[in-house]
């Protein structure tokens, strides 16, 4: 069984609201790593600031 699969099965009806979705997530996520510079020819700055960035997508 795939994990959304799994997740969207096993959903408590009351918490419904909290859980994330999960497919969203993973588009995500598969994009942002599409986008990440390599590590050659990049700095870490660069990278830092790519993740806080990725990371405020979320909020």
């Amino acid at each position: 069984m795939k994990f959304a699969e799994h997740l969207s099965a096993h959903i408590t009806p009351e918490w419904r609201k909290q859980y994330i979705l999960y497919e969203d997530m993973k588009t995500m996520l598969y994009n942002a790593v599409e986008r990440m510079p390599s590590n050659e020819g990049s700095y870490a700055g660069n990278n830092e600031y790519l993740f806080k960035r990725f990371v405020h997508s979320f909020g």
